[in-house]
């Protein structure tokens, strides 16, 4: 489980290339979390979030192909 700002492509890619089965099994869209309101400034900054104090939350799967 985690934000959408960390990369849910890139997470899921790296699972996929360990070997596993990697699959999104629910996303949120809320408010930022504590720990990203915190940090809102400096990842717009980086170009990281825009204007919106949005952001999904992720929980991803990942499985053993049989």
């Amino acid at each position: 489980m985690h934000s959408s700002i960390c990369g849910t492509d890139e997470s899921l890619i790296a699972m996929r290339q360990a070997g596993l089965r990697a699959e999104v099994v629910l996303s949120r869209t809320g408010p930022l979390g504590p720990v990203m309101r915190q940090r809102a400034a400096m990842m717009r900054r980086r170009g990281q979030l825009g204007v919106a104090d949005v952001e999904d939350i992720v929980v991803v799967r990942g499985t053993r192909p049989r």
